[in-house]
């Protein structure tokens, strides 16, 4: 707000100060030289993929500026593109297309470049949900109790939230029927038309920190379990179940340590107890 107003004033005086200004003679102005722009060619290699970060083929990259304007590239199933251009500088301005996905106005480097788009619509996962998280059979080393844990979750599209990394193709479940350390209780969805990514890392941390911490439960005063990892899979909206491999780490502490700053998740004093395999499962079940 403060630069904002700032911007306002400075606008202000000069608009009143150009008003209140008589005009005085002046000299004819000199004919200037045409300024010659010197052109280069830029070659980009690049691939286009979505939110989940799929591969899109048969996205329309084309030159909107330049001698090369109207140049187009299409990428192929691997969503890779390459494209010449001559431009004034080392960036290329294209347009990025694709029916279904939201359009891109972009302005492409020379070298490799990474184009996201955005499914215009996205699969409903918002509503009532249960979560149960099972650990891979081979995790023998945890104690029984944390080999599955089944939480209550309410998932809401991040523009209902005042997070700063938010979108609608963003959303937010957060976990209940434990007792979870504040601001690790939620974890965070990107969806596309057909597809969803959980990821089961803290959003408020994300939110403050961009970091992926995970979700934390306090099982006793002096101890505490957490879940993170990555799981995507197909669905449709208003899917009921929704069961898919997990990509992530359960670990229990027995020694926890408080956060060395407020909001910071605890640490453990000892060595914890870990299984990291991408053969945990992840079930979320509308009632």
């Amino acid at each position: 707000m403060i630069h904002r107003a700032r911007a306002f004033v400075l606008l202000a005086i000069f608009t009143i100060g150009c008003q209140g200004r008589s005009a005085a003679p002046t000299s004819p102005s000199p004919v200037s030289s045409p300024v010659s722009v010197a052109f280069s060619a830029v070659a980009i290699t690049g691939v286009v993929r979505d939110l989940l970060q799929r591969p899109v083929g048969d996205v329309r990259i084309e030159v909107t500026e330049g001698p090369s304007s109207g140049r187009t590239a299409i990428s192929d199933a691997q969503g890779q593109f390459s494209l010449d251009a001559i431009a004034s500088g080392d960036r290329v301005a294209v347009t990025v297309s694709k029916d279904g996905y939201d359009t891109v106005m972009t302005r492409l480097r020379a070298g490799q470049a990474v184009i996201f788009l955005r499914d215009v619509s996205v699969a409903n996962l918002e509503g009532r949900r249960s979560v149960r998280f099972t650990a891979d059979a081979s995790c023998v080393q945890l104690p029984p109790a944390l080999r599955m844990r089944s939480y209550g979750a309410v998932v809401i599209n991040s523009t209902a939230t005042a997070a700063v990394m938010k979108g609608e193709a963003t959303f937010v479940s957060e976990l209940s029927g434990a007792d979870f350390y504040q601001g690790y209780a939620k974890m965070w969805l990107i969806a596309a038309h057909d597809a969803v990514r959980f990821n089961v890392f803290s959003w408020d941390a994300f939110n403050w920190w961009l970091e992926d911490d995970p979700i934390i439960e306090r099982l006793t005063p002096t101890s505490h379990f957490s879940i993170s990892g990555t799981a995507t899979t197909a669905v449709s909206s208003n899917q009921s179940t929704i069961t898919t491999a997990l990509d992530g780490t359960f670990s229990f502490c027995a020694e926890s340590k408080p956060g060395a700053q407020p909001q910071w998740p605890p640490t453990c004093a000892v060595p914890p107890v870990e299984c990291t395999s991408p053969r945990h499962q992840l079930t979320m079940t509308a009632p």
